[in-house]
């Protein structure tokens, strides 16, 4: 399940939570339940014999679970046969719903409300612990609507199946593992228990290796004006997908990506699918072909090769990010047909404007081209674990609001300062020559050579 971007705000009797869903949600699928969860004795004795409250909503595929303070809230639940109560009160809004919690004590301010976060245990280091949580409060969920009869036998059926799902659903976006003596063209990295260093490093071998210098050549002089009319895009935009821009900080997953090096992490698997996304739909003039899946694919290290964005650089900060620029333009410039510098800097130009208007619509552009890759090839297997272990859960992220305005608003200014810094030199070093080659090309030009590949 997704968690859905929410915000907090009180009144002296209640406090309510503001919940974004899609519109086509319906109200009779939202379940709410507001109870105490099962404190360890330490706990209990810290906390004066009360018991944290835990909050739970599901209105599939969207869950949402919260923690607040002991004796917070009267508990409750929605929908209920009691509800003059009005202990948990749900209602439709403009953009989802708000649910509105009564307080235990009238006038009383609830503190923390922007900080709150989705979690189950505040504070819980364990895997474990959190999905014991979850399936707990999946099970609580399910049971509202199931006979009293049968009240056992749901608890032992729904909680082996909530505790599988829901931990499925917290995986973080990574890199694709594919076995060895898995038949693919596309994928260049089978040997799993390589180090991250030895990947990097037959990542860039490959690199030398297909780099053309007759078609870099080509590109550069651009004797048909192919490359200078695809310079000509200016304003491209993803299909409308009828998603809201983000803002944030919005509801954080449960997931351990709250350190500075996870985050950043996330961001590069980002920046680099985008900047794949828009390079086909530059070079297809929006009209993708059956081969756009392979040239996304291609294009990213996260993907092709398995290289996780931190093994990129050992600098901090901006680091990682032009050293990921540098990786994509070495892709850029030794895979596809078009292989142009300007191209090249082109596209990361428009990635960064993408990056901060519609991520999620680049990202779902991401995830149809590479399905329909895999139905018109045999890389069915390879494809669906690059969407399984990384495209997915990534949007996954960026739908639930994970990251904030700011962060994507870091991450182009990060971009936007490493393309300043970039150099052929340093993308294509002593191997490539690429100044080099531009030289010997305009030359070539001057005295009426030409025709390189």
């Amino acid at each position: 399940m997704n968690v859905p971007y929410f915000e907090a705000s009180q009144t002296a009797q209640h406090v309510h939570l503001d919940v974004r869903l899609p519109s086509e949600f319906r109200l009779e699928d939202v379940k709410v339940v507001l109870d105490a969860s099962e404190a360890a004795p330490h706990q209990q004795q810290q906390q004066g014999g009360r018991q944290e409250q835990i909050f739970g909503l599901t209105c599939p595929p969207y869950y949402l679970p919260l923690v607040f303070a002991p004796g917070t809230f009267v508990g409750g639940s929605y929908p209920s046969e009691q509800q003059q109560q009005r202990a948990v009160d749900v209602s439709r809004t403009g953009d989802g719903l708000r649910v509105s919690l009564l307080k235990a004590s009238r006038d009383e301010e609830v503190a923390g409300l922007d900080r709150l976060k989705a979690q189950v245990f505040p504070g819980a280091g364990e895997e474990a612990q959190r999905l014991e949580g979850l399936a707990m409060l999946q099970r609580g969920v399910e049971m509202m609507n199931a006979p009293d009869t049968d009240a056992e036998a749901t608890i032992a059926e729904e909680g082996a199946a909530a505790t599988a799902a829901i931990g499925k659903s917290l995986s973080m976006p990574m890199p694709p593992s594919i076995e060895e003596g898995t038949n693919s063209r596309l994928h260049e990295c089978f040997q799993s228990d390589s180090s991250e260093e030895k990947k990097l490093a037959d990542h860039l071998a490959r690199d030398d290796e297909r780099f053309d210098e007759g078609m870099y050549m080509e590109s550069y002089v651009d004797p048909e004006g192919e490359i200078a009319s695809l310079l000509s895009q200016t304003d491209l935009t993803p299909p409308q997908e009828g998603r809201r821009a983000l803002s944030g900080p919005g509801a954080r997953l449960l997931v351990d990506a709250d350190t500075e090096t996870a985050m950043r992490s996330l961001l590069i698997i980002l920046l680099e699918l985008v900047v794949a996304t828009v390079y086909d739909r530059v070079t297809t003039w929006s009209d993708p072909s059956p081969e756009s899946g392979w040239t996304i694919s291609t294009l990213c290290p996260v993907l092709v090769s398995s290289l996780a964005p931190s093994t990129t650089s050992t600098e901090a900060d901006r680091g990682w990010t032009l050293d990921t620029m540098r990786l994509l333009f070495r892709r850029m410039l030794s895979r596809p047909l078009y292989r142009s510098w300007e191209l090249a800097m082109h596209v990361s130009q428009l990635t960064i404007k993408g990056l901060q208007d519609r991520p999620l619509d680049w990202l779902a552009v991401t995830r149809d081209r590479l399905k329909e890759y895999a139905e018109s090839s045999n890389e069915e297997v390879v494809v669906q674990a690059y969407l399984d272990a990384t495209v997915e859960p990534l949007i996954s992220l960026v739908e639930s609001g994970y990251f904030s305005a700011e962060h994507l608003n870091s991450l182009a200014i990060d971009a936007s300062q490493s393309l300043a810094s970039l150099s052929r030199d340093f993308v294509g070093g002593d191997a490539w020559q690429l100044e080099a080659l531009e030289a010997a090309a305009d030359e070539a030009v001057a005295s009426g050579e030409g025709g390189w590949v």
